[in-house]
């Protein structure tokens, strides 16, 4: 028997939250400290711009960052799912880093650029407050029924009765759907939990970078560690940039500062 003696400090809400932080720095924290090389600087802070994979450092003559699912275990895993290769290439680290410099640290930076994301952000935010027709529990068992149809596929590939050219077509037609109904579900609740943003609080959040062109390795991994950013890059383009902050800042709840811009042209 639980008896409630005194009103809580924080929310629930607010307690899961920053236990979400938490963990997230310890996974960039453990990744950073797991490193065979000093050279690299966002080694553990990359994902792949395609398939959301990590990704991975290779040295031989030359540095370069790669996709983690060009690894042979990882195509083993993949194959069996009816996923397609990832095309994201190899990537030179002495092209890559500078254009994450540029636009961490001019970029970023920039009034004209931030107000575009944060009214981007804000837009996105007030719209989904909005009520909308979304069945949560039809879209799930849309969802639903087409794994269980891409399973079944994936079944008749095995027996034999389909070859490998049509299970490819029906994987691929299922897939379409599938991000279809996974994207309507997302954004049916994706943005109602994340506050209006400001110029000013954004602009304090961004203001370390003012000095990143100056700082060493080293001390640049600090301040990425602090920051937990999420970037993804695919073939020399950065496709995603997140920061995910903490309740240390005017706003007390966790932030995402999100820009959908390209980033720097493709090298």
């Amino acid at each position: 028997i639980r008896v409630r003696v005194l009103e809580p400090l924080v929310s629930e809400e607010d307690f899961a939250s920053v236990q979400q932080l938490v963990e997230l720095k310890r996974q960039k924290h453990w990744r950073a400290q797991s490193e065979t090389t000093s050279r690299y600087t966002y080694n553990g802070f990359l994902a792949c711009g395609e398939c959301g994979s990590l990704m991975y450092t290779h040295s031989s003559k030359q540095d370069f960052y790669l996709c983690k699912s060009h690894n042979s275990r990882e195509r083993r895993k993949r194959e069996p799912q009816g996923l397609k290769p990832c095309s994201n290439r190899h990537m030179l680290r002495h092209k890559l880093e500078p254009k994450i410099d540029k636009l961490l640290g001019e970029k970023l930076r920039d009034g004209e650029f931030l107000r575009r994301v944060i009214d981007a952000h804000n837009y996105l935010t007030e719209s989904s407050k909005q009520p909308g027709p979304v069945d949560k529990t039809a879209l799930e068992g849309k969802i639903n029924a087409l794994v269980q149809k891409r399973q079944r596929i994936l079944e008749a590939f095995f027996d034999g009765t389909i070859g490998k050219d049509e299970r490819d077509r029906r994987f691929e037609e299922i897939g379409r759907e599938l991000l279809v109904y996974e994207q309507l579900l997302t954004d049916s609740d994706s943005f109602t939990h994340l506050p209006i943003l400001d110029f000013e609080t954004i602009s304090a959040i961004v203001d370390p970078f003012a000095e990143w062109e100056f700082l060493n390795r080293n001390d640049r991994r600090v301040l990425l560690r602090e920051l937990c950013p999420e970037i993804s890059v695919y073939r020399y383009e950065i496709r995603h940039l997140a920061l995910n902050i903490g309740s240390g800042h005017e706003v007390n709840h966790e932030k995402t500062a999100w820009s959908p811009s390209p980033g720097p042209s493709p090298a």
